[in-house]
């Protein structure tokens, strides 16, 4: 699948919250350029999500690193 399709079905699997099966899906696409940022976001949120603040860390200094003006990231 495309790279936007895994990125979906990732979205499917924290939205069911089958949260293991979204986070191995959402660090393969972490490295992906055409849905990184988004990747980067949804991981974030499924890490605080799930209470675990301290690893939404990593992926939201990325995120902020590659579009700091985005709003669904917190300044």
């Amino acid at each position: 699948p495309t790279p936007k399709a895994r990125l979906a079905q990732a979205r499917a699997f924290y939205e069911l919250r089958l949260m293991d099966r979204a986070q191995v899906r959402l660090r393969d696409l972490t490295e992906v350029d055409a849905v990184r940022l988004e990747a980067l976001v949804v991981l974030a949120e499924s890490h605080i999500h799930r209470g675990w603040p301290s690893k939404a860390k990593k992926p939201l200094e990325t995120a902020l690193g590659l579009a700091p003006a985005d709003p669904r990231l917190p300044v």
